[in-house]
């Protein structure tokens, strides 16, 4: 791992114990990337991002995020970008939409109101 962090990626949906995004952030962390976990839950965020930079030696930095929320996604955009300007993070090589939800409601038995949630 080269000792300076040029890159950062950026991941929505990152906190799952076992999920995709959680495995795609510490890939990134392991290859020396600085990231930033983007969640509904902000405090799962920071801590899932605490836990990545020590293990790894890296920045890392979560957020909360509803990406289905126009002021919520521009909040964290804001977030970042001052991370970055500040000079706290390297700029962003990598962005990751990894969010999602899931429902227990058979698909047949969708509403309308569950389907643009989850879409």
């Amino acid at each position: 791992m080269s000792t300076t962090i040029q890159r950062t990626a950026v991941l929505t949906g990152a906190t799952s114990d076992r999920g995709i995004g959680i495995t795609t952030a510490r890939r990134y962390a392991a290859q020396g990337w600085a990231v930033v976990i983007l969640d509904l839950d902000g405090e799962k965020s920071a801590k899932v991002a605490a836990d990545i930079g020590n293990e790894f030696n890296v920045p890392a930095f979560g957020h909360e995020i509803d990406v289905a929320n126009e002021g919520s996604v521009n909040a964290a955009y804001a977030a970042v970008k001052a991370e970055i300007t500040a000079g706290i993070l390297p700029p962003v090589g990598a962005l990751a939409n990894i969010a999602g939800i899931t429902s227990p409601v058979p698909f047949l038995e969708t509403t309308l109101d569950l389907w643009h949630k989850v879409m």
